[in-house]
């Protein structure tokens, strides 16, 4: 018996052989595959030795299993794994793949639940020209490939450190969804009452409220909507999934996807949007194509709602070329422009104030310790005065850089202010890139000589749109007026 009670399997891993092609003494990627996610869902399921993955390529070695035989396991699994590809979908000679027989076996039993209780692992992408089933073509797989430059699909293999951690993060999120489901099949299951279903029944599935679904523990810093993301930024969206979840943000949606039609992706969408405290979305130039413009779509939504919104974009993510609409997103006000290091400390303390609000300081108030230094060429000195009232009238204390004495002394006025100051913001205003620039590689090559890392390091642009400095860090923002209030939450915690 399986993990899941009443199911003969948990997991039934449906793939097409050319996909395991491999050296003749050496197996293919989805016998590795398989290993790997048999690991990883064990190790999350507690070592259990319960755990039962069907996985055919085992049972198939001498053609002793028959596809009837196949449909028969798939019917009595509680969940499937389906490689998917263009060979997984594919005709062969006119008759139906057995790949797609299973997948009927499946949904013939499962019902409307089958879309929940299938999960894809994509190690190239559908070709637009193949006829794919709905149940596929609406769900957003686990992508277990990548693009060369030169626009050509490779699946991903962990065959450098760079392509080890790609290949390891996404195994895991997998394995997590799939824990997930199984562990709250379970739960259903032993309430009082509920003896589970006989082998290849239907049987309830896990409401996302489940408290089952996740460890079941109140989120220490509420919860976020992030938001789906274009092919370019799906590695930093995990990044950001992680940081969030290190702090104990419950992160939406629950199994990472969303149905790819655009009607059920909106109902989607909305449903989790309800139940957000803030809404996190990655921008690039790039619109998003399931459904097309998805990145306007929850942009738009999420505005509507008047839930607190969070975006970033990379301060080398060129704007020009765009239409208006695209141009209009990224230039918002609520888009922060900074590494993604930075971008993911700011969400966290937007959240502790947004949970956890404040007084407004007493305009008697004393400094609380933090002491930004606001560096300033001398044509902006006036907008960093400016600068500077907006800080200490948040509560925190403000130095500037001497502009008068020997180049020694404002040398090492410059380094201690560095070394001793808890953030670092650069006006760019009336000055040139290469002033900016040179501050930088300061500030880079003294911030060894800190006792802990600089809180916000942040370039001030005031109002008008600069051209880019040409160089990153990855706790660099980059913040106007209307986001300067933004970069100071970082102050606050």
């Amino acid at each position: 018996m399986a993990y899941a009670n009443g199911y003969k399997h948990d997991v039934f891993i449906s793939f097409a052989l050319v996909d395991d092609a491999g050296a003749s003494d050496e197996p293919g990627w989805v016998v590795r595959f398989a290993d790997d996610f048999s690991n990883a869902l064990k190790a999350r399921l507690g070592g259990t030795p319960e755990l039962e993955i069907f996985f055919s390529q085992r049972k198939s070695q001498g053609g002793s299993y028959s596809i009837a035989s196949f449909a028969s396991d798939a019917r009595e699994s509680a969940l499937m794994l389906s490689i998917a590809s263009p060979s997984y979908v594919g005709d062969r000679a006119g008759a139906k793949p057995v790949s797609l027989q299973e997948l009927d076996a499946f949904a013939g039993v499962h019902g409307a639940q089958s879309v929940d209780r299938l999960f894809l692992a994509q190690v190239l992408p559908f070709l637009e020209s193949e006829p794919c089933p709905e149940m596929l073509r609406s769900k957003i797989p686990v992508r277990f490939w990548y693009e060369t430059d030169a626009g050509a699909a490779i699946t991903l293999e962990p065959t450098t450190p760079e392509r080890r951690e790609q290949y390891k993060a996404r195994l895991g999120d997998l394995a997590e969804a799939m824990s997930r489901q199984l562990l709250a099949l379970r739960r259903a299951s032993q309430k009082p009452g509920n003896g589970g279903p006989a082998l290849g029944q239907n049987q309830p599935g896990p409401s996302p409220q489940d408290p089952a679904v996740g460890s079941g523990a109140t989120p220490s810093l509420g919860t976020v909507l992030l938001a789906q993301v274009t092919d370019d930024l799906e590695e930093e969206r995990e990044q950001v999934r992680r940081h969030l979840q290190q702090y104990g943000v419950r992160v939406l949606p629950e199994e990472q996807f969303y149905p790819a039609e655009s009607e059920a992706f909106t109902k989607a969408f909305e449903a989790d949007l309800a139940r957000a405290d803030m809404v996190v979305q990655l921008l690039s130039r790039l619109k998003g194509s399931r459904p097309d413009g998805h990145v306007q779509l929850q942009a738009g939504l999420a505005a509507k709602s008047g839930k607190a919104l969070a975006q970033w974009r990379h301060p080398e993510t060129s704007i020009d070329g765009l239409s208006d609409q695209q141009r209009a997103l990224l230039e918002s006000s609520t888009v922060f422009v900074s590494g993604l290091e930075a971008f993911k400390l700011d969400v966290v303390a937007r959240l502790r104030v947004l949970l956890n609000p404040k007084p407004a300081p007493s305009k008697l108030a004393v400094s609380g310790g933090v002491l930004v230094f606001i560096n300033a060429d001398t044509p902006d000195i006036s907008i960093a005065e400016g600068v500077g009232q907006t800080i200490t009238g948040a509560g925190h204390g403000c130095s500037f850089p001497l502009l008068e004495g020997s180049q020694q002394d404002m040398r090492e006025d410059l380094e201690n202010n560095i070394v001793g100051c808890d953030a670092l913001v650069l006006v760019y205003g009336a000055t040139q890139a290469k002033w900016v620039r040179a501050q930088l590689l300061n500030y880079n090559k003294v911030k060894n000589r800190r006792q802990l890392p600089v809180r916000v390091l942040a370039i001030y642009t005031g109002e008008d749109e600069k051209p880019p400095v040409g160089m990153t860090l990855p706790e660099l923002m980059q913040v106007n007026s209307a986001r300067l209030p933004n970069a100071l939450a970082l102050l606050a915690n």
